[in-house]
């Protein structure tokens, strides 16, 4: 059994949140609000979820984006004042740094030409400061670092300089996102083992994604929601294509209903069956229940 190295518990409020309109001097802020004065505060392990970390990072920037995600998952801190600049700020650097890792580490050609189109925004001065949120290695500039990534994509391979330029950038920024992580051990059916305690849902999220970085983890995307999960190394778990039995079971079900859908306007069985990629005996079952 695979134990889960995050112990936290975290909350979110049931009833939801909202942006506020404030000021800061004479400037302006939104700052996400708990939508009641009532505390209606859930209490959950966010961490059941292998690909959260992946998962914030694709939020989209918008008010819309942050409040859904916040809705599921609750604010990223206890202590901060969570601006729309805050949360875009946060969930781009992870981006960036996830875009590093996948991209020059992994050798993973869409991440590669993800961060090849970011190079390509910085090189156009395109982009908000923001987006390039303490992003550094060392005495190493982020102006340096592109270039040299650059160069690179421009040769079309990762040579040792990149390479080795890349694991300095990666160690010193998640060693600093690792501050607010402690560490002890746990009991867990008679197993001990060591456990982390983030301070933060922000600070998990960098933990899991140093977990991932630490352990080569690989990630799928959910057949039906679409989500981020971590891919076992059991060779039985490979080709695992949902991130839980109740989606697998959700898409069982839209699959059968479609087929009786298709089946009922006259389409034949064979047709069905390559329309779903499935075969034709269990069309046929499905579509005489």
């Amino acid at each position: 059994m695979t134990i889960n190295k995050i112990n936290m518990r975290w909350h979110f409020q049931k009833d939801g949140y909202v942006w506020m309109e404030c000021k800061k001097g004479e400037e302006k802020i939104k700052v996400l609000t708990h939508f009641s004065s009532e505390d209606t505060s859930v209490e959950y392990s966010p961490f059941i979820e292998s690909g959260l970390f992946k998962n914030f990072s694709e939020i989209e920037l918008n008010e819309i984006g942050i409040i859904q995600f916040a809705n599921k998952y609750g604010t990223l801190t206890t202590n901060q004042i969570e601006t729309l600049e805050y949360w875009a700020s946060n969930v781009k650097e992870i981006w960036i740094v996830i875009s590093i890792w996948e991209g020059i580490i992994k050798s993973n050609k869409l991440a590669l030409s993800r961060l090849k189109d970011w190079i390509d925004q910085q090189n156009e001065s395109k982009i908000n400061q923001y987006e390039t949120h303490n992003i550094s290695a060392n005495s190493q500039s982020v102006s340096n670092f592109i270039q040299i990534i650059n160069d690179t994509l421009n040769l079309n391979k990762i040579n040792e300089e990149v390479y080795s330029t890349t694991c300095n950038l990666l160690k010193n920024h998640i060693n600093n996102k690792l501050k607010l992580v402690s560490s002890e051990m746990y009991l867990n059916n008679k197993q001990l083992y060591l456990g982390y305690s983030p301070k933060s849902l922000l600070s998990g999220m960098w933990l899991q994604l140093a977990l991932a970085v630490s352990e080569d983890k690989d990630f799928r995307r959910c057949k039906e929601c679409q989500t981020w999960f971590e891919i076992s190394p059991d060779s039985a778990r490979k080709s695992k294509l949902f991130c839980s039995n109740a989606c697998r079971s959700k898409n069982y079900r839209k699959r059968r209903a479609y087929a009786k859908k298709l089946f009922n306007k006259g389409y034949p069985s064979q047709k069905i069956s390559k329309e779903l990629n499935t075969d034709i005996s269990t069309i046929e079952k499905w579509v005489k229940e």
